[in-house]
């Protein structure tokens, strides 16, 4: 008798739900259009959302490396292998399969909406009895009762306990939850709103635990803030990033996140930080709005339009120093942010060049207006942001400005080296492509960078 192994797609053979996604890719764009398909069955609107073009990228669609091992296995040892989804099959059709996956391909078309029963059902007409089944949801448990072999990937502890009796097999595919709940909030960015409590280095007056204290809700809601854009924009790049070497590993775009989830941690956190940080001082909601209405205006728009991208992406960096600025009211003078916004557009454009250096050498960046050749621009427009900011320094040195925050100025010609140091070695690290992406995530890995940084503190102390 021959031998068949069953697979389902959405959640199994992908971590992702195909139709979620194209779902909420047409609510976007058209959502009374959306809903009213919705009214009129699942299986009517599966066939329309294919049609307008709303699934996922059929050719980036992120493939379960686990599970085509387990189905290349049994391949081996002689069964045919069929994919059955409840997924559009005229979608699933458009996808290619490594090495002739699958003998046949059957998903939702005509009046049958392919999920549970309807599997089981065409199964049997089909007259396949002896078959394996590979599964995810609570739907696929149906199987047990059927199949010879019923394995389930990637369900939740509580549902695993609560069928645990039934002839099922369960196996995990994705990384603990609260590992990818971290890199999803990208906690380690969060070090970045450590620049909220630059004017407690430079200005020793205000120094105390107090004084942190008080800047300790600002940097919370800062970085709840952050984590919030980042999910935001993960969405919104969602294509682009699993056309990404790096980015298609992030828990979005490779489905260890899944859309709802997604959008239920934004409104979760949004609702959070706004009512909260208006309770405790109206500055921090101010700062708050502005960073995420900024935010939203970059990630639609604003990252689409060269060289304004990384004006943004350096104000990012200064909202984050003036904000504490702003809050308790303290005095500077221009040189700080003429430093500032050099130095951090030098950094937005190391951060830009970094995916020219990276691309396998595409046409273009995918999700950016930067096409090759660019970098012929950015490169020394970038160089001299860092140069200039250099100089800022240098010459803030030799004002009587200094004089406000710092005793022994003489001391900072040594902060001056190096911060001279420090940005020809990342441009230098940039062009031989070692910084893959970030270059503040670059820094914090990297132990000269550290080092840099703690003599940098330290040099400030001392001239104070």
């Amino acid at each position: 008798m021959k031998k068949y192994i069953i697979v389902d797609f959405d959640g199994t053979l992908t971590k992702i739900d195909s139709t979620i996604e194209a779902f909420f890719n047409s609510f976007f764009k058209k959502p009374i259009r959306t809903i009213n398909l919705l009214l009129k069955g699942k299986v009517f609107l599966k066939k329309k959302l294919f049609q307008s073009g709303d699934y996922p990228n059929s050719q980036s669609i992120p493939l379960d490396e686990k599970i085509i091992e387990e189905i290349t296995y049994y391949k081996n040892k002689g069964y045919t292998a069929i994919l059955l989804s409840g997924t559009s099959e005229a979608f699933l059709q458009e996808i290619k399969f490594p090495n002739n996956l699958f003998d046949q391909v059957i998903g939702t078309k005509n009046k049958e909406n392919m999920i549970g029963m309807k599997k089981i059902e065409l199964l049997e007409n089909m007259g396949i009895q002896d078959y394996i089944y590979l599964g995810n949801s609570n739907d696929d448990l149906l199987f047990s009762k059927y199949a010879k072999k019923t394995i389930i990937f990637n369900m939740s502890f509580f549902k695993k306990i609560l069928n645990q009796n039934k002839n099922v097999e369960f196996k995990n595919t994705k990384k603990p939850y609260i590992k990818i709940l971290f890199d999803h909030l990208r906690i380690k960015h969060w070090v970045k709103n450590l620049l909220i409590f630059f004017p407690l280095l430079i200005d020793s007056s205000i120094r105390s635990y107090n004084s942190f204290l008080e800047f300790l809700p600002l940097f919370l809601f800062m970085s709840l803030s952050a984590s919030t854009v980042y999910m935001f924009n993960d969405y919104l790049d969602l294509e682009n990033d699993r056309k990404h070497k790096k980015k298609s590993n992030r828990p979005l775009a490779s489905g260890d996140i899944s859309i709802i989830h997604n959008f239920l941690l934004c409104l979760f956190l949004i609702f959070l930080a706004l009512p909260l940080s208006i309770l405790i001082n109206y500055k921090i909601f101010v700062i708050v709005c502005i960073y995420f209405l900024l935010n939203i205006f970059y990630s639609t728009y604003g990252k689409k339009i060269p060289i304004l991208d990384l004006i943004l992406l350096s104000n990012f960096y200064c909202i984050r120093i003036f904000s504490g600025v702003y809050i308790f009211n303290l005095e500077f003078t221009f040189w700080l942010p003429l430093f500032s916004f050099f130095f951090f557009v030098n950094l937005a454009i190391i951060k830009r060049l970094s995916d020219f250096f990276n691309n396998d050498k595409k046409i273009t960046l995918d999700g950016r207006s930067y096409n090759i050749g660019d970098e012929l621009a950015l490169l020394p427009l970038g160089i001299a942001s860092g140069i200039s900011s250099i100089i800022i320094l240098g010459l803030y040195i030799n004002t009587d400005s200094v004089l406000l925050y710092f005793s022994y100025p003489n001391y900072l010609y040594f902060l001056l080296i190096l911060v001279y140091f420090w940005i020809s070695r990342m441009w230098l690290f940039l062009v031989r492509g070692e910084i893959n992406y970030d270059p503040v995530t670059f820094a914090i890995k990297d132990k000269t960078s550290l080092l840099i940084g703690i003599l940098s503190i330290l040099i400030v102390l001392l001239s104070q």
